[in-house]
């Protein structure tokens, strides 16, 4: 971990952070002194880190801190996202005091592919793999699913199939118990008459 030590009076020298663009989760410390004598924070009080970048944009983040004569910084995206010397200092606020550090650097080594065209390589491929891995794995759970559902659905209809036989055969019985056949002496033809109202046996 780097450290460096910053000063609350400013005008002193100031210490540099080294990172590489992008970074995000590097941390340093940076130990605090007023004048010649360690300075310990107050654990009431509010501690931010707050820079300038090359491209004029500037960034403000709380930091964490306990009663200590230190505090530890972890870089962000925004913080490293541009090459160059970013300024930067502390500001501890307690009770209506708003008291900066004096400035430090956080110098951003620029990233070997900064601007540069991605090509094929093999993370790329790896990459790609890994997609159409998921990308079958979903399919599969998908089609298990379809077929998990089709085969509730053919359960059903026989079930369905079965008892619409059963209603048919009972429904066909009773109308065969309502069924009178006479012979008509005139003609001697086959004759019949159905009766609803006729009881079932």
């Amino acid at each position: 971990m780097q450290t460096i030590n910053l000063n609350l009076v400013p005008g002193k020298v100031r210490p540099v952070v080294h990172a590489s663009q992008y970074d995000v989760g590097r941390t340093f410390r940076c130990n605090l002194f007023d004048g010649s004598l360690a300075y310990t924070l107050d654990a009431a009080a509010e501690v931010s880190i707050e820079g300038q970048k090359p491209d004029s944009c500037i960034f403000i983040y709380e930091v964490v801190h306990g009663a200590t004569s230190y505090v530890d910084i972890t870089t962000t995206e925004q913080m490293t996202a541009v090459s160059g010397i970013t300024e930067c200092e502390l500001r501890i606020r307690l009770n209506g005091s708003d008291v900066g550090t004096a400035n430090f650097l956080l110098e951003v080594e620029k990233a070997s592919t900064e601007n540069g065209v991605i090509s094929e390589s093999d993370i790329s491929l790896l990459r790609e793999v890994e997609d159409a891995a998921e990308s079958a794995r979903a399919d599969a759970m998908g089609a298990a699913s379809e077929a998990a559902a089709s085969a509730a659905d053919a359960e059903d209809s026989a079930t369905a199939a079965a008892i619409s036989e059963e209603q048919a055969a009972a429904w066909a019985a009773s109308a065969a118990h309502k069924l009178t056949f006479w012979r008509d002496p005139t003609d001697n033809g086959l004759n019949w008459t159905y009766d609803p109202d006729l009881p079932e046996e």
